[in-house]
């Protein structure tokens, strides 16, 4: 239960959610499934998709504004494939294994000092397998559609 609270804190507010992934690389694709799903789901909460990684958008993302921000992507923190992750930006870029030139705390960092970013996170799916050319998953696809019910749960109960 303290994931969904911390979840429903996370996205009340100005909370942008930046979806990141790399279609080319099998499970690493979840943030941009996830960020699909959600914009077709027409969420209450802005989300951005991002193939070529998060450093190459802090200006965009710093004239929207956000005072929090919800990264989601794939993971890698040893646990069973599918497993869904929930935590702050500087203790999670060790996990991360998306197409970031840069770790998250770094970036985290930047948002904060220059746009006044005050919170970031990441909420994660332990990947399988993200070799090149591989397809994604099944078990990491169904991760991925309960991070979007997850969110949008947490999104309906939020109180603004």
């Amino acid at each position: 239960m303290a994931f969904l609270d911390e979840l429903r804190r996370l996205l009340s507010g100005n909370t942008l959610i930046v979806c990141l992934g790399n279609t080319l690389r099998g499970d690493d694709a979840i943030g941009i499934l996830v960020g699909k799903c959600l914009i077709k789901e027409k969420i209450e909460c802005r989300v951005l998709i991002y193939e070529d990684g998060l450093e190459n958008h802090l200006g965009e993302i710093g004239r929207l504004k956000p005072s929090k921000i919800l990264v989601v992507d794939a993971v890698d923190a040893g646990l069973e494939p599918g497993t869904i992750v929930l935590a702050r930006a500087e203790n999670a870029s060790h996990i991360v294994v998306s197409t970031h030139k840069l770790p998250l705390s770094l970036l985290y960092k930047f948002l904060r000092d220059v746009y006044g970013v005050k919170e970031m996170w990441v909420l994660g799916i332990q990947v399988e397998k993200t070799d090149f050319g591989r397809e994604m998953s099944k078990k990491i696809k169904e991760a991925g559609k309960a991070v979007v019910s997850l969110i949008k749960r947490a999104k309906r109960e939020t109180i603004d």
